[in-house]
């Protein structure tokens, strides 16, 4: 075996992205599957986050009672309303692997066959599954994380 692919084996051996990338795309494919089949449901009652966020919804509920807010009003998920099932799917721009058990994938979800948005999934391992961290508008900056704490901030200023 030639020096250079001896150490390209090893790279790629000791590289999360080609041990995790198949998980990750698992996630991604389980997150969107209900957009696909007809069941979707509000995104922030989905079973895929850490538990860290799971609290910070579970708090944001309490607060925000039966009244809509930012959060309540959009799907960061897929940065829409309506969608047509049928074209609906999601093509991954790039994963990031940023330390142990963190990453980062951009993705291009496309809404209908003409109109789609960049959305910024940030994940983090938690025991042997990847869990959604926070979700973000690629292009805006803005995330699930930081529209629960300026909803609960607003309600708490009333």
């Amino acid at each position: 075996m030639s020096t250079a692919v001896f150490a390209s084996l090893l790279l790629a051996a000791g590289s999360p992205g080609f041990a995790e990338g198949g998980a990750l795309d698992a996630v991604v494919s389980q997150i969107y599957a209900p957009y696909r089949n007809g069941t979707q449901r509000p995104y922030w009652s989905a079973p895929i986050y850490t538990s860290q966020t799971q609290q910070l919804i579970r708090d944001w509920e309490q607060v925000r009672g039966r009244g809509s807010d930012d959060v309540s009003e959009t799907d960061m998920l897929c940065d829409c309303q309506d969608w047509d099932a049928d074209a609906f799917h999601v093509d991954t721009i790039s994963r990031l692997f940023t330390g142990p058990g963190r990453a980062v994938m951009l993705l291009r979800v496309w809404q209908t066959k003409g109109d789609h948005s960049n959305v910024r999934l940030s994940l983090v391992k938690e025991g042997s599954r990847w869990a959604v961290e926070d979700i973000g508008d690629a292009a805006a900056g803005s995330s699930l994380r930081s529209a629960l704490g300026r909803a609960m901030s607003r309600k708490a200023r009333r």
